[in-house]
């Protein structure tokens, strides 16, 4: 058998993790007279867009070199991580 037991909805306490940000997303590479820039998307729908220059940050993401078509960068962790954009044949 089992015993029902009726708890208060005032004493139950949750603890939620916080979620892992997800990566910005890199929409595309812009070359001018003053360097490269890259286009990020905050979020998977591309709903905030940002652009950034080498040593400024999007998303915890630090910005170290920006190529024709790929950005590397240091995550909040600590760890180097390389952004590459997609192919025109590859799927989203």
């Amino acid at each position: 058998m089992f015993a029902v037991i009726a708890i208060p909805l005032a004493q139950v306490q949750v603890s939620l993790a916080p979620e892992a940000a997800l990566p910005p997303v890199l929409k595309g590479v812009l070359g001018g007279a003053d360097g490269r820039m890259a286009v990020f998307s905050r979020d998977a729908v591309g709903a905030e867009v940002v652009t950034v220059s080498p040593g400024e940050a999007v998303a915890e993401y630090r910005i170290e070199q920006i190529g024709e078509d790929f950005v590397t960068a240091v995550s909040p962790a600590g760890e180097e991580v390389r952004f590459e954009l997609r192919g025109a044949g590859e799927g989203h």
